[in-house]
């Protein structure tokens, strides 16, 4: 049985290239595709099937990566959630982990690499490699 995937990411252009991807990984499944963290927690209610994964961009209108993490991890504990964002600064990363996140991957990393954050997370529970450019500006 595949891992079921949700994305969530308000730039459209760059949901859709995640899903494609997403998409080609042997063993993963897009089972939601949201622009936000309340149009997720939506579709997840309508079809009463929460995903085994969430790709979560942490910068969206309406609800944010942050409380929809929050969301995920108080409504779906079994979900897990990693954040996929353009933001390194430390302060986002230490405010994704209290908010419960499982992992943490700055875009613009190979497909190569999202495919092995998405498997490292499945099977230890969690990814967080090393951010060389983190900062706390």
């Amino acid at each position: 049985m595949p891992t079921t995937v949700a994305i969530v990411d308000d730039h459209h252009l760059f949901r859709e290239a995640l899903v494609a991807l997403v998409q080609k990984v042997d063993g993963y499944e897009v089972l939601y595709e949201a622009k936000n963290g309340r149009d997720l927690l939506v579709q997840i209610q309508y079809r009463s099937q929460a995903p085994d994964l969430a790709l979560v961009d942490l910068h969206m209108p309406e609800m944010d990566g942050f409380e929809t993490t929050i969301q995920l991890r108080h409504l779906y504990p079994v979900v897990r959630v990693l954040i996929v964002t353009i933001s390194d600064l430390k302060e986002d990363i230490v405010k994704a982990v209290r908010a419960g996140a499982h992992g943490y991957v700055v875009k613009g990393l190979s497909p190569n690499e999202i495919q092995q954050a998405m498997n490292e997370l499945m099977i230890t529970g969690y990814y967080f490699p090393s951010l060389p450019n983190a900062n706390g500006t």
